[in-house]
């Protein structure tokens, strides 16, 4: 629970923080609209085994330049003390390794993970290896809304189309660390559009 509630304050302020402007037009009066899209998408689970405990999250989002961007995380600690293991990729190459279909709200996660990557940084991992996740809805849990909002500050009024489905998954496949299945689940998938920002 604490990786679901951490990870989807970490999208939200992803999601907020990182709109990406895609037109900009003067209109009457000297007034500027700036229309803005913003996605953020993020997985994340875990599992455990008499010897290991493996986790995983992945972040995908669009920066300020409207590039963009992923960050993906696996670790596993060993009971019997072994070294811990872990990685991190992050950049434009791992921004679009996750797929989520919106009707049926599968996701899947898919990267090959080299040592020699300079977007990754590693802890005791010897030779690359494949991250390979399918995430399915478990029924557990899905929440879901959408509508309009506006942002108001002394400068900016800014208005805009949200959607927002936070989906507990089971997934199936493997981290890199363990192969098996993947308990306490999640996938958050967040979108914003027709933003209009006047100033």
């Amino acid at each position: 629970m604490r990786i679901r509630k951490l990870a989807a304050c970490i999208a939200s302020t992803l999601l907020i923080a990182s709109p990406s402007a895609f037109s900009a037009k003067p209109v009457p009066g000297g007034t500027q609209v700036v229309k803005f899209r913003t996605i953020a998408a993020t997985a994340s689970g875990s599992a455990c085994d008499n010897s290991s405990c493996t986790s995983f999250q992945y972040i995908q989002y669009d920066d300020q330049d409207g590039v963009m961007q992923g960050d993906l995380y696996a670790q596993i600690f060993y009971f019997n003390g072994s070294p811990f293991q872990a990685f991190r990729c992050t950049g434009p190459t791992f921004a679009n390794i996750m797929a989520v279909n919106e009707k049926t709200w599968k996701a899947t996660i898919k990267a090959t993970i080299s040592a020699s990557d300079g977007n990754c940084s590693f802890a005791f991992i010897p030779a690359p290896f494949t991250f390979d996740l399918t995430g399915t809805p478990d029924g557990l849990y899905h929440d879901s809304f959408g509508g309009n909002g506006t942002v108001t500050s002394e400068t900016d009024l800014t208005k805009y189309k949200f959607q927002n489905d936070q989906i507990s998954e089971g997934f199936v496949g493997t981290n890199g660390f363990f192969t098996g299945n993947f308990h306490d689940g999640f996938v958050l998938f967040q979108r914003r559009t027709n933003l209009e920002k006047t100033k």
